[in-house]
């Protein structure tokens, strides 16, 4: 009986210490790092390309790196026809060939395997060749502040590069088919404006020019209680 129960002691001894063992833990994949928009800086005319047509000039475009990432996906948008262009590079640099005297809006997106991260803004410049000095305004870049009493303070920041923005129109609306225009404004902020909490909103300002020129931005949003 002795033996018996030495023999059951040691199988049970095998076995804990046996080939059941965890698996050691698999590497989690490094985080992206943040990054930044460099060059063409952000509302300028761009003047540093090379010539390449009576229509076409290359543009340097240039950005910081991000931590761990092994490639980059550079768009940019043709803010007027809004066709996209969509390049892959392993650099932190790029020249692109790209119509004169159009604005385009860009950002980058920092990629390693199935991880992403778009750089922190989206910035928008002209090519050059605009000779005319009646360009249309940038899109508004749209700042939002909870006052936590059902209400919100609307600000953003606009720009011209013939410095000769007029007025503003801000609308709001829970979809963008039914946005309403609640303010049109020389101010660039709107304060104490009614919300519901828990509520998807959709927010248009649009820039207007003393010249009738006229460019728009969008930000949809919802604050919680």
């Amino acid at each position: 009986m002795r033996k018996l129960i030495f023999i059951l002691f040691t199988q049970l001894i095998l076995t804990s210490c046996g080939g059941g063992g965890s698996e050691d833990p698999i590497p989690s994949e490094p985080e992206l790092g943040a990054f930044e928009l460099v060059f063409p800086e952000n509302n300028t005319l761009c003047t540093e390309g090379t010539k390449i047509s009576d229509n076409e000039v290359s543009i340097p475009l240039k950005w910081s790196n991000s931590t761990n990432a092994t490639s980059y996906e550079v768009v940019l948008t043709n803010t007027e026809s809004g066709n996209r262009i969509e390049k892959i590079t392993n650099m932190n640099f790029m020249n692109i060939t790209l119509p004169k005297a159009t604005k385009f809006s860009w950002n980058v997106v920092a990629i390693r395997q199935d991880n992403v991260k778009q750089s922190n803004n989206t910035w928008n410049f002209y090519t050059e060749g605009v000779s005319t000095s009646n360009h249309a305004p940038f899109p508004a870049s749209i700042t939002l502040k909870d006052n936590k009493d059902s209400t919100i303070n609307i600000s953003w920041v606009a720009s011209d590069l013939d410095n000769d923005i007029l007025k503003y129109k801000v609308y709001l609306g829970e979809s963008k088919d039914t946005v309403e225009l609640i303010k049109e404004t020389e101010s660039s902020i709107i304060e104490k404006q009614s919300i519901d909490y828990n509520t998807i909103y959709f927010l248009k300002i649009v820039v207007l020019d003393k010249n009738g020129n006229s460019s728009s931005s969008t930000k949809e949003f919802r604050f919680n209680i």
